[in-house]
């Protein structure tokens, strides 16, 4: 009797292709360039989104420790990081089984508008500088953080298709680039800097409490930009438009 590993490298494909394998072939691909994305509203809207999110979510974990040790809490940096990268798995888990499951009544765009708001509400949080509010806000921002990373896959792919969608999704992600950049080598340490003023080490809440509130300011605009994706695709999608807009211009000629 063949053992299955032998069975699989031995025995010959079938020549006629699954259906599912006929869908996901070159010549059935179907959505919008890539040149046409980028010049809508929605590409913009969504990049925002992520923007805010990753940016702030980001900073907030590379300086978990140093936030918690000038606040006189050192010893709970561990826990912190800890708690962020619990929860940033976890609701990757639960958010991609609950937006397939319950998509009819609470869709991917609604899930991005919770997370936006998780994200906002956790920047506020950290920002009062005492280790509740710390520890409460790393919790709500690494939920928001791992249910971005699980929504904005496929919400990608129903918002305009597969016909480009490496370059949609390069695109997307490439947020977080100028998000570190910004916010993890600029704002933070211009705000410790001058925080410390003259003192080699700061200490106290003023030292990264405004850099907190300007990134709850930042999602605050991130949680616009979500509502209004949600808004302007609540009854259709750009993919969907295009080919109602192609389908009127073929019956019009």
């Amino acid at each position: 009797q063949m053992s299955p590993l032998l069975l699989l490298v031995t025995v010959k494909e079938s020549v006629q292709a699954s259906p599912s394998d006929r869908i996901c072939s070159p010549r059935n691909r179907t959505g919008l360039s890539f040149q046409t994305a980028y010049k809508g509203m929605d590409f913009w809207l969504l990049w925002a989104c992520q923007f805010a999110v990753f940016g702030a979510g980001v900073a907030t974990n590379q300086n978990l420790a140093l936030i918690l040790e000038t606040t006189g809490h050192d010893s709970a940096s561990s826990l912190g990081v800890a708690l962020f990268a619990l929860t940033s798995a976890l609701s990757r888990i639960v958010v991609g089984i609950l937006s397939d499951k319950y998509q009819a009544y609470f869709t991917r765009f609604h899930w991005l508008t919770a997370g936006a708001f998780c994200a906002m509400i956790g920047q506020f949080l950290v920002s009062l500088m005492d280790l509740t509010g710390i520890m409460a806000g790393t919790c709500l921002m690494g939920l928001s953080f791992g249910s971005f990373y699980t929504i904005i896959v496929p919400m990608v792919n129903e918002m305009y298709g597969n016909l480009e969608f490496g370059k949609m999704m390069g695109a997307q992600v490439s947020c977080q680039a100028p998000a570190a950049l910004i916010i993890v080598c600029h704002l933070l340490p211009v705000v410790y800097r001058n925080a410390a003023g003259s003192r080699d080490l700061c200490e106290g809440a003023g030292c990264f409490q405004t850099s907190f509130l300007v990134l709850t300011v930042l999602n605050a605009v991130g949680l616009a930009a979500a509502v209004a994706l949600q808004v302007r695709n609540s009854d259709s999608l750009p993919l969907t438009r295009l080919n109602e807009a192609k389908s009127s211009k073929g019956l019009s000629s």
